[in-house]
């Protein structure tokens, strides 16, 4: 079930390797931590790109039809503007999305921040409802935060690039048993898939190139921020079919060969 806390769920699951230092302080819990123990031990400087302090708050109740839309309170305005990361305190995806958040703060406050520009430029103050369609950029963005997987990739090792876009997880895969990629999931809603052990997903694939795959998990949250906020694309090509994920098993298979996964606290 959805609402069934297990603090040891990364047991024996490589997958999780990139959340586990930021997973620590609610290991002692029973049940669902509540949001007051998520905004405990913040990484300090944790803010959204316009410098207000993020924490996590209750999610509201839905806007009632008909009532025009308040810009302010949408999801990705709240983050970026006051810093309130609207959650549910009793569910896997919230929950891994503040793991995220813990784990890749510069990846985070950059999606919210492109997120918050298509926004701006997408919704009209005073509108009556929300537009049915996003934008390419609000999409990829959104697939990127609930679904992504970093690839990062030695500078000069062979090119993953069509792998990648077939969705072939075995050439990936022996890429990085080689040395020459590392697999990092950061997608909440696919950890939460794979807690729930829900149908078969697929993941966005960003490929970052560094001169060594060893770099910590800081550097590279710092180098994907930094590309994001240099606005960097991430959409995949219209006929990629994204890399599949099953029960863990393949991304368990990219990480569980002796590669860095972690690279010490986020």
């Amino acid at each position: 079930m959805s609402d069934v806390w297990n603090p040891r769920f990364d047991a024996g699951r490589p997958v999780f390797a990139p959340l586990v230092a930021a997973m620590e302080p609610f290991r002692r819990f029973a049940v669902f931590p509540p949001l007051e123990a998520w905004n405990e031990g913040l990484p300090a400087g944790l803010a959204s790109a316009a410098g207000a302090p993020i924490r996590f708050v209750d999610q509201p109740p839905r806007r009632r039809r008909g009532q025009p839309v308040d810009v302010s309170a949408i999801y990705d305005e709240r983050i970026y503007a006051k810093g309130e990361v609207p959650s549910r305190s009793r569910t896997w995806h919230d929950f891994f999305n503040m793991l995220v958040w813990r784990s890749f703060p510069a990846l985070k406050r950059a999606i919210n921040h492109r997120q918050r520009v298509a926004l701006q430029a997408h919704v009209e103050p005073g509108v009556p409802k929300l537009p049915s369609a996003r934008t390419r950029e609000m999409d990829s963005l959104a697939m990127l935060d609930e679904g992504g997987l970093l690839l990062v990739t030695r500078a000069g090792a062979p090119d993953l690039d069509a792998a990648i876009d077939e969705g072939d997880a075995a050439t990936v895969g022996e890429a990085v048993r080689r040395g020459d990629a590392r697999a990092l999931l950061i997608g909440h809603a696919i950890h939460e898939h794979l807690v729930l052990r829900t149908d078969l997903v697929r993941t966005l694939v960003f490929r970052l190139e560094v001169p060594d795959c060893a770099v910590s998990q800081q550097e590279i949250d710092a180098k994907i921020g930094a590309l994001l906020d240099g606005g960097a694309s991430v959409r995949q090509r219209p006929d990629a079919k994204g890399m599949p994920i099953e029960d863990a098993l393949f991304l368990q298979s990219l990480v569980a060969s002796g590669v860095p996964v972690s690279g010490g606290s986020p």
